[in-house]
């Protein structure tokens, strides 16, 4: 799905949709769960106690990413999500 069509369906920019991919800016709670839904997933969160910095070192590794490692993963992602919301096909043999 491109940028311009994530952000029509979300109801937000393309702009704001290339800032998100490139980890310039944070959608708000209320654009991530309009940006799950546009790519027909539900957002569920869990509360959990912090846990001091580990995941500290997850975070810079995220970051520390290329554009293009980025987008290779947001595809892959993508397709998994057509993958699961994909019927079952009937055995025809």
């Amino acid at each position: 799905m491109s940028q311009a069509a994530l952000a029509q369906r979300a109801g937000t920019s393309q702009t704001a949709i290339a800032r998100y991919e490139r980890a310039r800016a944070v959608p708000s709670l209320i654009t991530l769960y309009r940006l799950v839904r546009a790519c027909g997933l539900d957002l569920r969160m869990r509360l959990e106690p912090y846990d001091g910095d580990a995941r500290q070192p997850l975070l810079d590794d995220a970051l520390a990413r290329s554009t293009e490692d980025r987008l290779r993963s947001n595809d892959s992602y993508s397709q998994l999500a057509a993958d699961i919301q994909r019927p079952p096909q009937g055995d025809d043999g």
